[in-house]
């Protein structure tokens, strides 16, 4: 049986400590790209290591700044609906059945059409329920000509809503999009820095030290933990929350075991 998987000198190094954290491993990419960079001026061996490393660190970065400006549309987006259908909690459905009762009695059949549950429908009930419930009044007040300035209003307001829900969903659409590219890019960046930490051991093998000088030691040396901004857990948790793609560290080069490393 074959026991290659417990040596722990096939683990690689930036997996654990990045593992929750996407802005952890940005700090740690960039600071290990721009130290190639410098070194690449002068070494023509580390100016290839830079050279392959350099497209698929700045396809992270790109990608994750990407995803904060749809994340951060999308919340935008979501805080406008937020706010209109509290404003038709608060103000507008009262408003708007002063109206209607003032052409057409509490009792009547045509006020069962157009207040099917009275004001509660508004009120409560998901999103797309409640903007679906404006986008019917509107409609049914359309056979009411005394009431044609209500249905313009109410009518305004739905389509506002709905527009908003739509932007909001496209956003979240390509927000999950990103997230799934996010976690493929991190598994490719993590293995890049593990091949050119092999390489750095190929061209200094009796210089650890000379090895150590390209990487951020302080970041990779620690796991990623909660000692961390409270912006940067929330944009990390958004991206664990929709993907479980997150690179397994049973994968060759990867493994975490804790096993026998002789």
């Amino acid at each position: 049986m074959n026991t290659f998987h417990n040596w722990g000198y096939l683990r690689n190094p930036f997996i654990r400590p990045t593992r929750n954290s996407f802005q952890r491993l940005i700090v740690i990419a960039n600071d290990h790209l721009s130290k190639l960079e410098v070194e690449s001026l002068l070494d023509p061996q580390i100016d290839v290591l830079y050279q392959r490393s350099k497209p698929l660190f700045e396809q992270l970065i790109n990608t994750h700044q990407t995803w904060l400006e749809e994340l951060n549309d999308g919340r935008a987006h979501t805080k406008r609906i937020d706010d209109l259908l509290s404003l038709l909690s608060q103000e507008k459905v009262e408003d708007w059945d002063v109206q209607i009762r003032a052409e057409v009695s509490i009792r009547s059949a045509e006020y069962q059409h157009l207040m099917r549950e009275g004001r509660s429908s508004f009120y409560n009930g998901k999103k797309d329920i409640r903007i679906q419930n404006v986008l019917t009044l509107a409609n049914a007040l359309k056979r009411y000509p005394n009431l044609s300035s209500l249905q313009s209003e109410v009518e305004t307001y739905g389509k506002n809503l709905k527009d908003l829900r739509n932007l909001q969903q496209q956003h979240e659409k390509l927000k999950r999009r990103y997230s799934s590219e996010l976690h493929r890019l991190k598994e490719e960046v993590c293995t890049m820095m593990f091949r050119n930490l092999g390489s750095f051991i190929d061209l200094y093998p009796n210089r650890p030290d000379m090895v150590v000088q390209f990487f951020q030691m302080d970041l990779i040396r620690t796991k990623s933990n909660s000692n961390r901004g409270s912006e940067e857990l929330e944009f990390d948790e958004e991206l664990f929350e929709e993907t479980n793609n997150e690179l397994e560290e049973d994968l060759l080069f990867g493994f975490e075991d804790e096993g026998d490393t002789t």
